[in-house]
């Protein structure tokens, strides 16, 4: 054992899920369109009024990525526990 207890390294497993997750939730508040133009069929043509335009974020006019990135984040997590769930309750 290296010397660790128990409920430190599992704050730090906590710690570093929460980090990924803000991770992936932060791409929905702070993309500002210079990447994605084209990608699922988004600025392809025309995306919030500019042709070219790549996803944007919440803090740059577009809620819908943001709500997108929350959903797959919280999809994720639901996952997980659902899978932990079964492996672990026989």
């Amino acid at each position: 054992m290296s010397g660790y207890s128990r409920s430190t390294t599992l704050r730090g497993h906590l710690r570093a899920r929460l980090l990924r997750l803000a991770g992936a939730v932060s791409v929905g508040i702070f993309a500002d369109g210079t990447y994605g133009a084209g990608w699922n069929s988004v600025g392809a043509t025309t995306y919030l009024g500019k042709a070219g335009q790549g996803v944007t974020g919440l803090l740059h006019g577009d809620v819908t990525q943001f709500f997108t990135q929350l959903g797959g984040a919280t999809l994720i997590c639901v996952y997980a526990f659902a899978l932990t769930f079964v492996v672990f309750k026989s």
